[in-house]
């Protein structure tokens, strides 16, 4: 089940990336400075969640190696 959900977790997080880049595509053609900024922030904020996301993980492998 847990890979289930973290499959349904990461196919929704790419179709919103991929939604966020269609915005600044479109956006980008009227006003390339705004375009440029939606993907920058997007990408400094897929970051942030991957590193988070990262880092819990590795809290959750060690709390549960202390609990063996």
């Amino acid at each position: 089940m847990t890979s289930f959900v973290r499959a349904l977790y990461s196919f929704i997080f790419g179709i919103g990336y991929f939604s966020l880049f269609l915005v600044a595509t479109f956006v980008g053609q009227r006003d390339e400075v705004l375009g440029q900024t939606i993907v920058i922030i997007a990408l400094a904020l897929g970051t942030a969640l991957v590193v988070c996301t990262q880092v819990l993980s590795l809290r959750r492998r060690r709390a549960a190696r202390v609990q063996r």
